[in-house]
């Protein structure tokens, strides 16, 4: 797998180099994941790794990196148990962000909806719908769209093939139904997924 420098902006790889100094952390790009873009967590009780999906989106990407590194300093800088995505993690994150946050590495449109977002950063950026759709102007095309795009009734299918329609939405998830036994699933917002023309038993 590529340096992970190789999926960034390149005006943020100079920056990015100076947030990741210490000895006891590695970075690492693994295959895409379908339930987070990157991940921290302690391999051994003085080294630390994130791993973070191969993307062809680098505002996506260079976003997920300094979300994970801001896990690390606030795990490395406290001698006591914080929230994950804790106050702690928030003013960490902000804090990492700022520099980032100029026309030279990210574009004009995503600036804005980058600061609003920090004003309180969330576990995802993809619970922030309108950051969402914008990150998603720099994906390779694609015939996926995110679930929450589709409307009540829409059939997709998921990356096995299986059809699903679309229902009502469950505090956070969808609740869909499954053409091969008709068994309810619910589905992350962030699900990407194929829409298809509906068939007859379905939509019976």
């Amino acid at each position: 797998m590529n340096d992970y420098t190789d999926f960034l902006p390149p005006p943020a790889v100079g920056l990015c180099r100076d947030l990741i100094h210490s000895h006891l952390l590695e970075i690492k790009v693994v295959r895409p994941r379908k339930t987070r873009h990157g991940d921290f967590r302690r391999i051994s009780p003085n080294r630390y790794l994130i791993t973070i999906n191969q993307m062809d989106n680098p505002y996506l990407f260079l976003t997920t990196l300094v979300h994970e590194i801001a896990h690390f300093n606030v795990t490395t800088s406290r001698s006591f148990s914080v929230k994950p995505h804790g106050q702690e993690w928030k003013q960490m994150f902000k804090s990492l962000m700022l520099p980032f946050l100029t026309p030279q590495i990210f574009p004009e449109h995503l600036l804005g909806l980058l600061a609003k977002h920090l004003k309180n950063p969330k576990a995802t950026t993809e619970s922030d719908l309108n950051l969402t759709l914008a990150f998603k102007k720099y994906d390779l095309p694609s015939e996926k769209i995110y679930i929450f795009e589709l409307d009540l009734g829409d059939c997709f299918t998921v990356d096995n093939g299986t059809l699903f329609v679309r229902g009502e939405k469950r505090r956070k998830r969808y609740l869909c139904t499954s053409s091969l036994n008709r068994k309810k699933y619910l589905f992350s917002p962030q699900t990407q997924v194929i829409k298809v023309e509906c068939n007859d038993i379905l939509t019976k």
